[in-house]
């Protein structure tokens, strides 16, 4: 999992090396990593992948 943040802008890149599942979401706003954890969520990501995401919000 890659996070990168900026003013304005927040994405995340995530691979699941056991399935070569993986996904890569930017956003434009400040408040983006919320829609983030959303999907990373609907996903079924790891939940450890999640929690990482939450605490850096």
């Amino acid at each position: 999992m890659h996070l990168g943040r900026d003013q304005g802008t927040f994405s995340i890149g995530y691979i699941d090396l056991k399935t070569g599942d993986g996904m890569v979401m930017l956003t434009n706003g400040d408040m983006g990593s919320r829609l983030l954890v959303g999907v990373l969520e609907l996903s079924a990501a790891d939940p450890k992948w999640i929690k990482f995401v939450k605490d850096q919000m």
